[in-house]
Order: C-alpha cells, then structure tokens, then sequence
C-alpha cells in the first residue's frame, strides 16, 4: 500500500478507516461551518427584519388610529345632516306649511387626516430576501397587514374627491324646493358612504397591524 506521511503506511482496515475518516472531516468540517454560518447570518436577518416592521407597523398604527377617529367624526356630522334633510324632505312632501322657510342644519368645522403610511422597512425586507426566511404561517399576518395599507392608499383619492365636494355642502340652497333638498340629500348619501368606506377600511387595516404586532412580539 501507499505510505502515508502523516500516519505512516496503511496496513490494516482499521488505519484506512481513520485515514478516510479524516479526509472526510476535511471536506464536511468547512461546509457545516459554512452552513451554521449561514444560517446564524439568516437568524440575524430575520431578527432585525421583524424588528424593523414591528417599528414601522407601530408608528403606522399610531397615524391611522388617529386617522380613524377623525373619519368616524366626519360620518357622525355626515348622519345628523343626512337625518336633517331627510326630516325636511318629508315635511316638503306634506306640505305641512305653505310658508316653511326651513334653514340648513348648522356645518361644525371637523378635521380630517389622512395618514401618510411608511412601507421602507417592507420593501427592504422584499429586497433582501428576508421574507423568503420567515415560514408562511409567520408571514401571512405582514402581508395582511401591508395589502389593507395599500388598499388604503388606494382609496385615499376617493376621500380627497369627498372633502372637495363637502365643499358644495356650504353653497347655499332654496330648501323650499323638494328637488334641491334631494340633490342635497344624494351628495350626503355619497359622502356618506364613502367615509363609512375608510372608516372600515381603517378598522381592518388596525386588526390586521395588531395580528402583526403580535407575531412580531412572539420572536
């Protein structure tokens, strides 16, 4: 047989068992250091991933809570105005009084805001390939959580039309006339609606950063 420098020459099994056990410790040893390499490397980025959006999804919590409670003040002015001219249209149609000479109900000056939403720490996490490393039951709350935002986002053109038409709500009116109080009342309908629209939205979009929150907390 061969000699071997290191271990003299292999005469027996049991040497050629050693020998071919240290060359396989060798070539194994480097690459199960690479791989607990890896995945100490993969741990670390998932850590500061789910750190990050948990930083991101609090401060978005905050804005559109925020948010939220100012919609929900705008659709209650919405539904006594709405049940004013409703309650007007009635009369009208009665004809009660020949001479009514009925007053709009009074506008309280009500501010809204729309929330600027972050999604940074998302998308770098899409860059990094970080949300490949979470197991799926793990990642379906963020990705909940971003989708309503995004639909949010979306929506928020129609809320803008909204307040720019709450504008017209001021314009005086003839409420004599039945027509004019049924256009007033279709414009509130809409406005109406479209604010229920945001404040649902909001509702899901707050469940769906708490089941976030919560997932990132459990790390």
């Amino acid at each position: 047989m061969r000699p071997n420098f290191a271990l003299g020459p292999i005469d027996s099994v049991s040497q050629y068992l050693i020998y071919v056990s240290i060359v396989v410790l060798g070539v194994l040893l480097p690459v199960l250091l690479q791989k607990w390499r890896q995945r100490r490397q993969d741990a670390l980025l998932v850590q500061r991933t789910l750190a990050a959006l948990r930083d991101e999804i609090t401060g978005n919590r905050r804005k559109l809570a925020t948010s939220r409670d100012s919609f929900v003040g705008l659709a209650a002015v919405f539904d006594e105005q709405y049940r004013h001219y409703e309650g007007l249209w009635h009369r009208l149609g009665e004809n009660a009084a020949a001479d009514l000479e009925p007053r709009p109900p009074e506008s309280p000056d009500v501010t809204v805001t729309l929330p600027a939403l972050l999604k940074t720490a998302w998308d770098v996490a899409h860059v990094s390939n970080a949300l490949a490393l979470l197991p799926r039951e793990r990642l379906v709350p963020f990705t909940r959580a971003y989708y309503l935002q995004d639909a949010l986002a979306d929506n928020q053109s129609v809320q803008r039309h909204v307040a720019i038409e709450s504008e017209a709500l001021d314009t005086p009116l003839d409420l004599r006339h039945r027509p004019n109080v049924e256009a007033r009342l279709q414009a509130l309908a809409y406005a109406r609606a479209a604010v229920r629209h945001q404040v649902s939205l909001s509702d899901a979009t707050l469940r769906a950063y708490d089941d976030a929150l919560a997932e990132a907390a459990g790390t």
